[in-house]
């Protein structure tokens, strides 16, 4: 006869195994989010008309490099067109807003060039946005469209100021096993100690007309676990800009990937470097780099401002370096620059949600009324109110001013 004591004593590892999963859950991190509008990603220039596009859109880098096999001629002269824009001068300035340098891995006897963009900021932690400029199809503009949104950003960047430092990467062989990724991958994780990466966004097809979700792919090649926080920032960001409903991943395939690790699309190399690493795309893994796919300007303008908006997120957030707030500003800043002005007026480099703007250029900017978007974060109250309490600029506002 069975003993009902014995029976109830085999549940005890179950209860067991219940208790120690109660308390190993944790509430997901939330996602980090910016007040700032993305309006300045521009379809109209990163997308081209059809008839006279403009210089870097991806009409006109269709036109001119039709033929990008990883390490072709088309795929090199299209680096050389990348570094030569990444090197321009800003408005103003004597000296190219990035840093560009060059690098070459060798992949089956091809010639494969990575060119990557440093824009510095007080920080020195890192936010980097990656693109690959290789395609199997003729013109493969859906392919394209993630030089084209770099580029775009790139403009961008080149006049707007950064608390951390941006990092434009332009690689090839994403037809061919990522292979330019993974070797810049590698390189960059050797530096995380001196100069950390706080994300990695890949970007993938931003303008194909058809869509495929999810648009954000978190998926490592190693088992590890993504990069949550970062993947939640990219999703918000998307909400924001493209649709309420960016796609996800079920439980079921969760569990699956988990169980059996695989990814078919860049962010995967990157994250087995060590990297925190998502990929932005309106297909998903799934790329067009084999053929070609109709694009949209309105979905590269959309999926432009999601990754404009994600970049502006990341910047804000976090800590800055104590070695570097620590330093004595520049003589140069002690006057109280054009640029501190300019970000003053704006509130483009996030001074106000300090408040931090200092009392010699604040007022000859702005004629004592504040932007409506910052104030609200910074607590001084409606536009057009009294100037707020005057504070010591912080190494992190990015404005250059001592106040």
């Amino acid at each position: 006869m069975l003993d009902v004591r014995v029976y109830r004593a085999a549940f005890l590892p179950a209860l067991i195994a219940i208790f120690v999963a109660a308390f190993s859950l944790q509430d997901r991190p939330a996602p980090t989010t910016t007040g700032l509008s993305a309006d300045a990603f521009d379809s109209g220039s990163a997308f081209g008309d059809e008839a006279r596009p403009q210089r870097n859109s991806l009409n006109e880098l269709a036109r001119t490099f039709p033929d990008r096999a990883a390490g072709s001629n088309g795929d090199l002269r299209l680096a050389d067109r990348v570094a030569s824009t990444l090197s321009r001068r800003a408005d103003g300035s004597r000296r190219p807003a990035f840093d560009v340098t060059r690098s070459v891995t060798d992949w089956d006897g091809d010639r494969l060039e990575t060119v990557v963009g440093v824009r510095s900021g007080p920080s020195t932690r890192r936010i980097v946005v990656i693109a690959s400029r290789d395609a199997a199809g003729r013109p493969g503009r859906a392919a394209l469209s993630s030089t084209a949104a770099l580029l775009e950003l790139a403009r961008i960047y080149r006049q707007r100021e950064l608390r951390k430092t941006l990092v434009l990467v332009s690689t090839s062989g994403a037809t061919t096993g990522f292979a330019g990724a993974r070797a810049w991958a590698r390189e960059a994780a050797k530096s995380q100690d001196a100069s950390p990466i706080d994300a990695v966004i890949v970007l993938g097809d931003m303008a194909a007309k058809r869509i495929r979700k999810p648009w954000v792919v978190p998926w490592r090649a190693d088992g590890g676990a993504p990069s949550l926080a970062l993947q939640r920032t990219v999703e918000s960001a998307l909400r924001a800009e493209v649709s309420p409903n960016p796609g996800g991943a079920h439980a079921t395939g969760q569990w699956v990937r988990r169980a059996l690790p695989l990814t078919i699309s860049g962010q995967g190399v990157v994250a087995d470097a060590g990297l925190p690493a998502v990929l932005i795309g309106s297909n998903g893994e799934l790329s067009a780099r084999a053929g070609e796919e109709p694009v949209s300007r309105a979905r590269l303008g959309s999926f432009g401002r999601g990754l404009l908006r994600t970049v502006t997120a990341i910047d804000e957030a976090g800590p800055i370096d104590p070695e570097r707030a620590a330093r004595p500003p520049s003589p140069a800043a002690r006057t109280g620059s054009s640029r501190c002005a300019t970000c003053c007026r704006t509130g483009s480099c996030g001074c106000w949600s300090a408040p931090c703007c200092c009392r010699r250029c604040w007022p000859r900017s702005t004629a004592g009324s504040a932007p409506a978007a910052a104030t609200s974060r910074s607590g001084a109250g409606p536009a057009g109110s009294p100037r707020p309490p005057w504070r010591r600029c912080s190494a992190g506002c990015g404005c250059g001013c001592s106040g």
